[in-house]
């Protein structure tokens, strides 16, 4: 039989050096994605710089709307290679497998992402793609701000089989039929020459595709 089509979930993943809400309905805390005790009540709050587009969107939902929120990789690592986009898309992707396999429902899932974030959204389709069950339950739609790497330039064009950078592994999403739409909005010219290059991935020819400019005075 097939699933009932019923489910929405809606997952944010800001760019390096932004943060979410940590109050806010479906925030994930470093320490539950990185398998480590939970923070001491009695410890300091940490210095966050909560991206405001995704304040400003989670703050029209209703408690009944299931959704998570991430922070960006810079609390994993970040750096010029990206270290820490893995972890929220293996978390989402072990929350899909558990929510699979105990409930008959198709999902619609919304990916929101901007800097770097958009590579774990982008890494996290892939995966679903990549595993019988959630290809055929999970239809993915991308909402991307900025998408960059954060490889060097010449590293991404170096890699002519995408095996040494995160742009390279996910420049190539032809076979990624699960993801449904994709809209890109990019500045009108790129963050930085040498390493924050825009990524904009191949997509199947059954994805819908929408693209926007951000303008700067």
């Amino acid at each position: 039989m097939p699933a009932s089509h019923s489910k929405t979930i809606i997952a944010f993943f800001p760019g390096t050096g932004y943060d979410s809400d940590e109050k806010a309905a479906g925030y994930i805390s470093q320490e539950t994605l990185m398998g480590l005790p939970p923070k001491p009540e009695s410890s300091p709050p940490r210095q966050r710089n909560l991206d405001l587009g995704f304040d400003t969107l989670t703050n029209t939902f209703n408690n009944s709307q299931v959704r998570y929120l991430y922070d960006g990789c810079h609390q994993r690592g970040g750096g010029l290679f990206s270290y820490g986009i893995e972890q929220p898309a293996e978390h989402l992707f072990k929350e899909l497998k558990k929510q699979s396999a105990k409930e008959d429902q198709n999902i619609t899932l919304i990916l929101s992402a901007h800097s770097r974030g958009c590579l774990t959204a982008l890494l996290l389709a892939k995966m679903i793609n990549q595993d019988p069950e959630l290809k055929e339950k999970v239809e993915v739609m991308l909402d991307l701000r900025d998408p960059v790497p954060g490889n060097l330039k010449i590293t991404s064009e170096m890699d002519l089989i995408g095996l040494m950078s995160s742009a390279g592994q996910l420049s190539d999403l032809r076979n990624c039929t699960n993801i449904k739409a994709a809209h890109i909005t990019v500045q009108d010219k790129g963050i930085l020459d040498l390493a924050f290059d825009v990524l904009i991935p191949h997509f199947a020819q059954e994805t819908a595709l929408e693209g926007a400019f951000q303008f700067y005075r």
